[in-house]
């Protein structure tokens, strides 16, 4: 029998000015039986200290010291040593409502779940807009179509993201999570590691729900990787698009996927050359050659042979048309008149 109702894995990397106010939303949560497992990993700042200060003040919290390795692999290593009979995972940086953990334990021991999902509360985070998804219970069979939003939109669907796939929206089977040994990949490696986590996980449940309860504060901080430059962006977005291809088998309809793969190949190159074209410290001409090696990559273009370009919205049906083309100075052109 497990020790705790639920444990909270927090992985813990410079952020000694965040820390206080997420440990702080846990501490107080509304559920009986919570566990907090703060995980250093070999954080720079004052972070190391605070965690072990926490941990001799609270019996319920525990604190687990390791080597630099990123997100993804601080979450497994606190996954290692959690006691709770299900498992949620919170980023030091944002924090959560005072009844997430109950709300969401009590819908798995009310409708026996593998796992529960809710929506990201976005006031923090100025122009990120969250609409909340109606409630609804998937069985079986049915948990692929979850799947397969989890990956990408439909071509008609007004936006690239269907559901957002943060594993941090999410309450889970830590038994099942263990029977089946599921683990996080590192961010170093996959830009998107909550997606194929995700993707593991619906593959072993049979009763997964989604509330539309907007009860975790995902808050802009700009020292995160989310919202830095980072050289490798898309080289690691190409290798996460090769990645998700491994998974075409587990689906009964492999179209519906190609489809949904397509259309986040598409919403990766744009953000990618978004970022690349509001760079300050490279000229024109650096920028434009980055676009347009990009546009040319074979991973990127051969789920656009196919694509029903026609069946997209009308915000997106030029772009990708002149993606489709290669077209890069216009490209170019259309993300810089858009913003």
């Amino acid at each position: 029998m497990s020790k705790y109702k639920v444990s909270i894995v927090v992985p813990v990397y410079n952020v000694e000015k965040y820390l206080s106010r997420c440990v702080e939303s846990l501490l107080n949560q509304t559920l009986d039986g919570v566990e907090i497992i703060l995980v250093d990993d070999e954080s720079p700042d004052n972070c190391p200290k605070l965690c072990d200060e926490l941990s001799l003040k609270h019996p319920n919290v525990k604190t687990v010291h390791k080597k630099n390795g990123g997100l993804g692999l601080a979450r497994n290593s606190g996954m290692e040593v959690a006691e709770g009979e299900y498992v949620a995972f919170v980023d030091s940086d944002d924090y959560v409502e005072l009844n997430m953990m109950e709300i969401l334990y009590n819908e798995c021991k009310l409708n026996n779940l593998d796992a529960v999902y809710s929506e990201f509360n976005t006031d923090e985070y100025p122009g990120y807009r969250v609409i909340p998804h109606i409630e609804r219970l998937y069985q079986n069979e049915e948990i692929e179509s979850l799947k397969l939003d989890f990956i990408g939109a439909e071509p008609e669907y007004t936006s690239s993201v269907k559901y957002e796939p943060s594993a941090c929206k999410g309450l889970y089977s830590l038994d099942m999570i263990r029977s089946n040994s599921i683990k996080f990949l590192s961010e170093r490696e996959y830009i998107s590691e909550d997606v194929l986590f995700n993707l593991e996980l619906l593959d072993a449940s049979k009763r997964v729900k989604l509330v539309p309860f907007q009860l975790y504060h995902y808050c802009l901080n700009g020292g995160s990787l989310t919202h830095t430059y980072r050289a490798d962006r898309w080289e690691k977005l190409c290798k996460m698009m090769t990645a998700l291809e491994r998974y075409k088998s587990r689906f009964s309809n492999p179209r519906a996927f190609e489809l949904r793969v397509a259309r986040t190949a598409m919403a990766y190159f744009r953000m990618a050359s978004t970022i690349e074209l509001h760079r300050n410290n490279i000229s024109c001409f650096e920028k434009y050659k980055s676009v347009n090696k990009m546009l040319k990559e074979s991973v990127l273009q051969s789920r656009l042979e196919s694509y029903p370009i026609s069946r997209l919205p009308k915000a997106w049906r030029v772009f990708a048309f002149l993606m489709k083309k290669r077209l890069s100075f216009a490209v170019c052109v259309l993300i810089l008149i858009k913003g």
